[in-house]
């Protein structure tokens, strides 16, 4: 099942539905409108499917993180486009990135600018799929990881790795990207729930970047 969200709550049918399936898909073009309460409300019927309810409220802490990357990605593009900056050219990137951090979801503010964002035509799906004993959320954006972010993202993952990360974060993190702490969350967040630091994974591809939570059952 495919929805494609407006302003509009899941509706007793989506539910049903989801009851019916093993997989649920829905995407969000315009980012104001994106509705946390759906997120959570789909999330927990999975959860409920597999019979693992209890680590609801840290699924739903670390989905708000991946989603709100996501979109904090998708608005960091069209920061570049709307000031006429290569995101891919190292010197542009950190002209950008000063003016970004502090903008941020601020983008979203003006109307003007946030209807020139839609016109981008970006997205951000989340797929729910459940097999062969494994419940998998990939949330995914057509945002391809630039090099500069590559190196970034691989500096976060390790620091997430590190016994003391909360306040070796700190001294270590660039805070210009914005997500260090979150990836740190998360895998704090994994560990309480019993996951393996495996059970999340960020890649790209040529027109895309997924980002995969993954919960044995």
């Amino acid at each position: 099942m495919t929805k494609v969200f407006g302003n509009q709550g899941l509706a007793a049918f989506d539910l049903a539905e989801i009851d019916k399936t093993n997989y649920f898909e829905y995407k969000f073009t315009d980012l104001a409108r994106y509705n946390t309460e759906y997120l959570t409300t789909v999330t927990d019927h999975f959860l409920k499917k597999i019979k693992k309810q209890e680590i609801s409220p840290f699924v739903g802490i670390c989905m708000g993180e991946i989603v709100s990357n996501a979109i904090k990605a998708i608005l960091k593009r069209a920061h570049f486009i709307l000031n006429k900056l290569d995101i891919n050219n190292p010197d542009e990137y950190q002209i950008g990135m000063k003016t970004f951090h502090d903008e941020g979801l601020g983008l979203l503010k003006n109307k003007q600018t946030a209807a020139e964002i839609r016109q981008m035509n970006y997205y951000v799906k989340i797929q729910f799929s459940v097999s062969k004993n494994q419940f998998k959320i990939v949330t995914i954006n057509n945002c391809v990881i630039t090099p500069e972010e590559k190196i970034r993202i691989k500096e976060k993952m390790k620091l997430s790795e590190h016994d003391q990360a909360d306040n070796f974060f700190a001294d270590s993190v660039d805070l210009s990207e914005g997500s260090g702490l979150g990836i740190v969350m998360i895998k704090k967040l994994m560990a309480q729930m019993g996951l393996d630091s495996e059970c999340f994974a960020i890649d790209t591809n040529e027109t895309e970047t997924l980002t995969t939570l993954s919960i044995p059952f």
